[in-house]
């Protein structure tokens, strides 16, 4: 029997929560979808992310992740150790034993390899790509250092906190003094001199003292 925690209903799929990002789907008869799985996780831009059971080489059975469309049609040939959610630019990304990531795009094509931040020395995840760059942090102790990978050069930026905009092209950054700038595609087209800077309807809003402008995105 298994024990539950929350029910969400989705497009006519009952997705049933027993851990955090993990799922078990069931169709209006109350079959489950995608048996075969461990979990999945709710659809976000198209896609699940997939837990699947393997035999490793060693002979036990273990687990990775890979993705499946809304259909649950499992569309992934690669298992990695962790997989984000697609972003609305179409981009994932998979961890390789936590020592390199691939930035894999919905065909599951390796589009970019990232490294580890700072060297290695610290415990490296990536949460996020979009078309030209991905964030992430590396932690050391107690402590955690966030920032943006180029997708191109692979030059890793520090800043305090980075927030992904999905469906844009864009990222949010704050720096160590707590203002705020503007990553859109691969430049800082706004330096982080902002008190605050938001996104809604389509359109940035920037805050500067008495001062404050709007963005539109390409």
């Amino acid at each position: 029997k298994q024990d539950y925690e929350d029910i969400t209903i989705c497009n006519g799929i009952l997705y049933a929560q027993y851990a955090e990002r993990s799922y078990h789907a069931y169709d209006e008869n109350g079959d489950r979808l995608l048996p075969e799985a461990k979990c999945v996780t709710l659809p976000k831009n198209g896609f699940h992310i997939v837990r699947m059971p393997y035999e490793s080489i060693y002979g036990w059975t273990t687990s990775g992740y890979t993705f499946a469309d809304v259909a649950f049609n499992v569309l992934g040939t690669t298992l990695y150790d962790e997989l984000t959610d697609f972003s609305a630019a179409g981009y994932a990304v998979g961890s390789n034993n936590w020592e390199s990531f691939d930035v894999i795009d919905t065909q599951g094509n390796v589009v970019y390899t990232l490294p580890e931040l700072n060297n290695g020395d610290g415990t490296t995840n990536y949460e996020y790509a979009n078309s030209y760059l991905a964030c992430g942090h590396y932690s050391m102790w107690t402590s955690f250092h966030y920032g943006v990978t180029n997708l191109e050069t692979g030059i890793f930026t520090e800043y305090d906190v980075v927030e992904p905009v999905d469906g844009t092209e864009c990222m949010i950054v704050t720096a160590d003094s707590g203002l705020k700038g503007l990553y859109e595609r691969d430049e800082l087209a706004f330096d982080c001199v902002y008190d605050e800077i938001s996104f809604s309807d389509g359109v940035f809003h920037l805050t500067r003292g008495a001062e404050s402008k709007t963005y539109e995105p390409a």
